[in-house]
């Protein structure tokens, strides 16, 4: 067992903390370490870090607490508002010796409140931890925080348009025809080298002219942390960027994230003035298909519950839950 209060004392486990995520199901790329130095390098405070990693007698590791501490609070380290999926990173042979140890270490730290969001529902935290707490005499509560729409992807993109309801087939087919027929349009998927300052700069400008509540988000001090998530993945080929263009002008264009056999839709944006050609749709459509032809197994629209992500064919639902606990005095 090995404990770190420290970023500078968790970098020698770089390597096999990464080599454990990769392989252990499900794959979650807001768990890997580089983003959660991405996260702490944009700390204007660094918080207490609570990070706790079982290793076996091999030291490969069988487990790991991602926890950071402010006051007498402790949460995941990352932040709601960015990360769609969190939770212990735990060998599934293993979940109730690490579960055991993961209580052992918090009877002994000093805190009020546990708070942790994300969770995906079939996750063991959900019971084993939970199960735990409760034979601690700790207050616990579990609330249902959100879901997480996705695709599962088929073979062809016909048969993808075939998956759909009639009426949104029919209207799949429409917009995309009328695009097609009354405009001079483009549509491109960038990455590696083709992302640079200047598409970014393009996505954001497209973003906080699509909604207010996307404007205030990218005004925000977030702003740097995603400029920094974007530059990071990028170099590490996660990173894809697509635009839809008419006239040689991108009127809308969607941030994604190809990890694993699974493409994710992180962020989006469009141009309003071409709302009547419904741009952010089929933009996705296109985004969709890309994935298709690509062989992903899933398109997760991530965390969020709008009605298109429904009307694009969303046909799993991930809920995510967060747990909330008290320690008795």
């Amino acid at each position: 067992m090995s404990y770190f209060n420290t970023f500078e004392s968790l970098e020698h486990s770089k390597i096999l903390w990464n080599k454990f995520e990769k392989t252990t199901p499900p794959s979650n790329l807001f768990l890997t370490f580089e983003w959660f130095n991405l996260l702490l390098n944009n700390q204007a405070k660094l918080p207490k870090l609570n990070i706790m990693i079982l290793q076996n007698k091999e030291n490969d590791i069988d487990g790991i607490a991602p926890l950071i501490q402010r006051e007498k609070t402790i949460t995941f380290f990352g932040d709601s508002n960015i990360c769609d999926y969190q939770d212990f990173l735990v060998n599934p042979h293993k979940s109730s010796v690490f579960f055991t140890h993961l209580i052992n270490y918090l009877i002994k730290k000093n805190w009020e409140n546990i708070c942790l969001q994300d969770i995906p529902e079939n996750s063991e935290t959900l019971t084993i931890f939970v199960n735990l707490c409760k034979k601690n005499n700790w207050d616990i509560s579990v609330l249902e925080q959100n879901v997480c729409p996705e695709i599962r992807l088929t073979k062809t993109w016909e048969q993808y348009l075939l998956s759909l309801p009639k009426k949104q087939r029919h209207e799949a087919r429409r917009k995309i025809n009328n695009l097609i027929k009354t405009k001079n349009y483009s549509w491109e998927i960038l990455e590696g080298e083709k992302i640079n300052a200047e598409s970014l700069k393009i996505f954001l400008n497209l973003a906080k002219k699509s909604s207010d509540e996307k404007k205030a988000f990218f005004s925000s001090s977030y702003i740097n942390l995603f400029k920094q998530i974007f530059t990071k993945l990028n170099k590490n080929s996660i990173l894809k960027l697509a635009f839809l263009n008419i006239n040689g002008l991108p009127v809308a264009s969607n941030i994604m994230f190809d990890y694993k056999n699974k493409r994710m839709l992180y962020n989006s944006g469009f141009n309003p003035e071409f709302k009547n050609l419904s741009v952010g749709l089929i933009n996705t459509y296109f985004c969709i298909k890309d994935a298709i032809e690509k062989k992903f197994d899933s398109f997760d629209f991530l965390k969020g519950n709008e009605e298109y992500k429904f009307r694009l064919g969303a046909n799993k639902i991930t809920k995510v839950y967060t747990i909330n606990i008290t320690k008795n005095n």
